[in-house]
């Protein structure tokens, strides 16, 4: 019987020596095929494949955008059904759409931070919250 010393102590994170890789073999000795497509290249072929649009859906876009064809790429149709449920008031289409135009929001704004515009009977405002060192406008 084997003797194991510290080094060759087998455990979690500790697989026994037979088993391990030997140096210039990789874990994956096959690998990916050679041709084959990662999931970026094939979402980019399916959103550029073409769509036919039913006339009625047509002529109703054409009203919006002007020049627009019966065959539009998948990635515009999506685009438009996205902005027909934001227009009709789905919050997260709304949002989806706000960050595929415009990206994330570069600055957010806390309530403690944000102005607050105090209308007074004169017709004249006041400005609380203003950062320390500017005057305040409207005055």
């Amino acid at each position: 019987m084997t003797t194991q010393t510290m080094d060759d102590s087998i455990g979690y994170g500790r697989p026994p020596r037979t088993t391990q890789f030997q140096p210039g073999q990789s874990g994956n000795p096959t690998g990916r095929k050679p041709g084959s497509k990662n999931r970026s290249t094939v979402a980019r072929q399916v959103l550029d494949l073409a769509v036919n649009l039913p006339p009625h859906k047509l002529a109703r876009l054409q009203q919006m955008l002007p020049g627009l064809t019966a065959d539009i790429d998948v990635e515009l149709a999506m685009t438009l059904a996205l902005a027909v449920r934001a227009i009709k008031g789905n919050i997260n289409a709304y949002k989806a759409l706000m960050y595929s135009a415009y990206g994330s929001p570069k600055q957010t704004i806390d309530s403690e931070d944000a102005f607050q515009i105090i209308w007074l009977e004169s017709k004249t405002y006041e400005v609380k919250g203003l950062p320390v060192g500017q005057k305040q406008q409207g005055s």
